[in-house]
């Protein structure tokens, strides 16, 4: 698969492309994920789940793996691409440790 440019975004989600690379810049200054997570404790429970959607075209099928915290509902990990245990490996193994 091939990304397309910041222009190509422009044109398939109709936002002004000085947007979006307003976005990409402020993307890259913010802190890792799990350093803005709140504090673990020994009693959370985390849910795995997956959901899917099509882009253009319902023969290409992506694949969102996540796992939230019952208890703050945040999102831990997130994995995305097909349905495969590979996939769900991938997620698993990121999840931090407590």
């Amino acid at each position: 698969m091939e990304l397309p440019s910041i222009r190509g975004l422009e044109c398939i989600f109709g936002i002004n492309c000085l947007t979006i690379a307003s976005w990409i810049k402020k993307a890259k200054s913010l802190p890792s994920l799990s350093k803005k997570l709140l504090p673990a404790q020994s009693s959370d429970v985390l849910e795995l789940d997956e959901v899917w959607s099509f882009v253009q075209k319902k023969a290409s099928k992506s694949w969102l793996w996540i796992c939230l915290c019952r208890r703050t509902l945040e999102v831990v990990v997130y994995a995305v691409g097909g349905r495969g245990t590979a996939v769900c490996k991938k997620l698993k193994a990121s999840i931090p440790q407590m």
